[in-house]
């Protein structure tokens, strides 16, 4: 797919195709929704920043650089700036220091954390929500390109712009920071 992603974005950027848009669109935007109303949880929210992500997009396309990363995966990392700035408009959350938590290489599983378990109370999720918007932007889409699209931490350091290692640890560090600030309330 990412090939024929490629050549119908080439395609817009050259004659300005509305029939090639309409492909993109149609193609992603049923993945791209779900991954931001599973975050949102309100509809017309996601459908609105959908819409946004969508249109961001199709403006942005002649700086698409296929080299840097997918169709898909560019789109998931616009996707994941548009629910961070919906959330930063309104609302404003404590930051979340990272600095100070070490992480130790053998604990870190390539499987879902806590965060993505569905075991999970819903309190427990909506704090762990709260945390995640007190963390820097660069590292919330880490967060949520791992728990809520999925994604590889290859997939995740072609859409942030850094190493594989690098996203890597920030997701742990993020997860055990976020995990430690909603035990030591719950011990209180």
């Amino acid at each position: 797919m990412a090939g024929r992603d490629t050549a119908l974005v080439r395609k817009v950027v050259r004659t300005g195709s509305r029939r090639c848009v309409d492909k993109l669109i149609r193609r992603h935007y049923d993945d791209i929704y779900r991954f931001v109303a599973h975050q949102m949880r309100d509809k017309d929210g996601a459908l609105d920043v959908t819409q946004d992500v969508f249109v961001a997009a199709m403006r942005a396309l002649p700086s698409f650089d296929e080299r840097r990363a997918s169709f898909r995966t560019w789109l998931y990392r616009i996707a994941a700036n548009k629910v961070i700035d919906w959330y930063r408009a309104r609302s404003r959350f404590a930051p979340l220091s990272l600095d100070g938590i070490e992480i130790d290489p053998t604990d870190m599983r390539d499987e879902y954390e806590e965060l993505a378990d569905r075991s999970w109370s819903e309190d427990r999720a909506r704090r762990a929500m709260g945390l995640l918007l007190g963390l820097e932007p660069r590292v919330q889409a880490v967060v949520r390109l791992r728990v809520f699209a999925g994604s590889s931490f290859a997939e995740i350091a072609q859409a942030t712009q850094q190493g594989e290692a690098a996203a890597k640890a920030q997701y742990y560090r993020a997860v055990k920071a976020m995990r430690a600030c909603i035990e030591r309330e719950e011990r209180l």
